[in-house]
């Protein structure tokens, strides 16, 4: 008597508020307790106006085996961002739809812990979707991922992070001149060196943001290049987050100011792009002197001592200041 009580209470719930509940306790995890219940439960699922953040990371295997092929032909045309980090998934989607006029509500694709070399079909339905405008991709094989991202139509978001940061074995994408990508915002969060990242920006020339994160190629403290490579490839460009580490010569602190300098032209100020440049001295086993040189007004150069892990003492860090622009 009870439970019949439970469930009725329940049912009698606004959609908007199951929906709420749905969301909270994981879309996937609703449908798999809910779907079933009765055909009111299937109508949320079916019928549903709202767009449903499906959220795979955390499922496992056997789970998403039973029941991702009647989530997605159930669901599909709800769902707005889709986050993944099991091949299998990928492979399931592949294997299971080929109408290219599923997904048309995807907007924003996290894809976590893949080995993309021979997802060739998944990228080629990827270009079908025409909503499609944010994608996250922490993969092992960076080259097979730069040809692919810059064919997507919609795209404006596109944040890169590979755990190999050698399996590119040299590979450079060739420059193009024409059929640009429409990404705005590039977040690079892996080392790559100056001769890889040139190609890439060919492809960006609508960049308003660019985040990178680069390391021993110094060729990127180059201002000059900089300000070049912006002020013809990169009109658009508002924010610029930039950080780059790299071995400390033998002349510190007056090469570090000189660095600071070369960055300090009219064409960063108007901008209101300021840099700071850290240099990690090592003065006992757990304890680091950080000295700091800034060109920003708004922040004095500073000397501290924290506590961080072991570190060269000829390691410096330069960087961008927020806010970046």
């Amino acid at each position: 008597m009870e439970e019949n009580l439970s469930k009725t209470q329940l049912e009698n719930l606004s959609n908007e508020i199951l929906h709420e509940i749905f969301v909270y306790l994981n879309i996937y995890e609703s449908f798999q307790i809910f779907f079933h219940l009765n055909q009111k439960f299937q109508n949320l699922f079916l019928l549903s106006k709202n767009f449903f953040q499906v959220d795979l990371s955390n499922l496992t295997k056997v789970s998403l085996e039973q029941n991702s092929h009647e989530f997605f032909q159930s669901t599909i045309h709800q769902i707005n961002s889709l986050y993944i980090s099991n091949t299998f998934i990928i492979n399931s989607i592949i294997s299971s739809f080929n109408d290219p006029k599923l997904f048309l509500q995807l907007e924003i694709l996290y894809l976590k812990n893949l080995n993309l070399n021979e997802s060739e079909d998944f990228f080629n339905y990827l270009c079908l979707l025409p909503k499609l405008s944010s994608l996250t991709i922490y993969s092992i094989n960076d080259y097979f991922i730069k040809t692919k991202i810059f064919r997507l139509s919609s795209l404006k978001y596109c944040k890169l992070s590979f755990i190999d940061e050698n399996s590119s074995h040299g590979k450079i994408l060739p420059q193009v001149t024409t059929n640009f990508s429409p990404i705005e915002h590039l977040i690079i969060d892996s080392t790559v060196c100056l001769e890889e990242l040139l190609p890439i920006l060919s492809y960006v020339p609508n960049l308003r943001l660019l985040y990178l994160l680069t390391d021993k190629d110094d060729k990127y403290l180059k201002a000059q290049k900089w300000e070049h490579l912006i002020k013809y490839d990169m009109t658009h460009l508002r924010i610029f987050n930039f950080q780059h580490q790299h071995k400390i010569p033998m002349k510190y602190p007056e090469t570090c100011r000189q660095l600071i300098e070369r960055f300090s032209t009219s064409f960063s100020t108007k901008r209101k792009w300021f840099f700071t440049h850290q240099h990690y001295q090592l003065e006992d086993s757990n304890s680091i002197k950080v000295s700091e040189e800034s060109n920003s007004f708004e922040q004095c150069s500073i000397l501290d001592t924290v506590l961080l892990c072991k570190k060269s003492i000829q390691d410096g860090l330069f960087s961008s200041i927020k806010p970046f622009r």
